[in-house]
């Protein structure tokens, strides 16, 4: 019985919606989204992480890990942040597309800068110190770019007319 009660109150989806433009974002359970949110001194803090529940006041992005005895409540780990709806300041929702093509990305990133430093280091006669520069800027700039053209920080902000809500 308890369990067809916690049911009944689950919510679906979250929606974000932009009064201005018309345009709505629905996240359900299992989407990935990053969110600018309102600490507890209401200093601004930043996660992203997959959505786990929705209730009509907020969510829960990350893993909840529940206790197996009665005594383990207290040592219960934390791999999850409870959010307040009316605290996101600002939010994007990460698709699997995305987080796809910036993975075949890196994976690219990372053999193509294997076989071109293979080739470049057999050939030229460099001291060790001048190859691990090498490495390490080949290794740096790629990651730099890469996190330039996925960009995850949350794009669409609550004081531009977005309204957040639960359906």
């Amino acid at each position: 019985m308890k369990l067809c009660s916690l049911q009944s109150i689950a919510q679906h989806a979250l929606v974000f919606t932009n009064i201005k433009t018309g345009k709505t974002i629905t996240a359900q359970p299992g989407s990935t989204i990053s969110v600018y949110y309102k600490g507890y001194l209401n200093q601004i803090q930043f996660t992203k992480n997959t959505l786990s529940a929705i209730t009509d006041s907020s969510i829960i992005l990350g893993l909840m890990f529940e206790p197996t005895t009665a005594n383990a409540i207290n040592d219960k780990p934390k791999f999850y942040t409870e959010i307040l709806l009316r605290d996101i300041v600002a939010f994007r929702k990460i698709s699997l597309g995305r987080n796809l093509l910036k993975s075949t990305a890196q994976a690219g990133a990372i053999y193509g800068s294997f076989f071109v430093l293979q080739n470049y280091i057999q050939r030229d006669k460099n001291t060790t110190l001048q190859n691990f520069g090498i490495t390490i800027g080949i290794g740096l700039g790629s990651t730099i770019i890469i996190n330039l053209l996925f960009n995850e920080k949350p794009k669409h902000k609550i004081s531009k007319g977005w309204q957040v809500g639960v359906m």
